[in-house]
């Protein structure tokens, strides 16, 4: 399975890896697939969803959650 590390990815966010895994834990970043040997596996897309994330610290808590489905081109769920 190609793809970045979890290392790699947080290098190129700027993040730190105990901070990704955070945000797959509360659901901001969806949890990436697993090699065979354990090891998470990102693309570049996920850099761009940390970086956006990163940005939007500082926000009302949960503003960074309604945008992500949009950058993954789904619709956003109705809160009513």
């Amino acid at each position: 399975m190609a793809g970045l590390r979890i290392s790699d990815v947080a290098a190129r966010a700027g993040l730190s890896a105990p901070t990704i895994r955070y945000y797959e834990s509360v659901g901001l970043l969806a949890r990436a697939p697993r090699s065979a040997t354990g090891y998470r596996h990102y693309d570049n897309t996920t850099v761009d969803e940390l970086r956006f994330i990163k940005k939007a610290q500082g926000t009302p808590p949960e503003w960074p959650r309604r945008p992500l489905p949009l950058m993954a081109g789904l619709p956003l769920a109705s809160n009513t």
